[in-house]
């Protein structure tokens, strides 16, 4: 969420869950101040609209173990890869 929809949370976010092992007072103030900031603000962030013309287009940045040529185009699991259907 804090990544792809409201960048502006990300510092605050990331040091919050750096100390979610072992948390003190003061980083439940942080996460009580984040979620007064996401009330607050929920008309804001980044909002998508996606193409329904163009479908589910998935993008992976792997070549799976080099296993990418045998997959199925017709098989659901499958995703297109830059080199083919993995």
């Amino acid at each position: 969420l804090q990544q792809t929809s409201r960048p502006e949370t990300s510092m605050a976010t990331h040091q919050c869950a750096r100390f979610n092992n072992d948390p003190k007072l003061c980083h439940e103030r942080a996460v009580k101040r984040i979620c007064k900031y996401l009330l607050g603000t929920m008309n804001k962030g980044l909002i998508f609209k996606p193409d329904l013309s163009k479908g589910l287009e998935c993008y992976v940045d792997a070549d799976f173990a080099g296993g990418w040529s045998s997959g199925d185009q017709t098989n659901p699991a499958s995703v297109l890869s830059r080199t083919g259907f993995v």
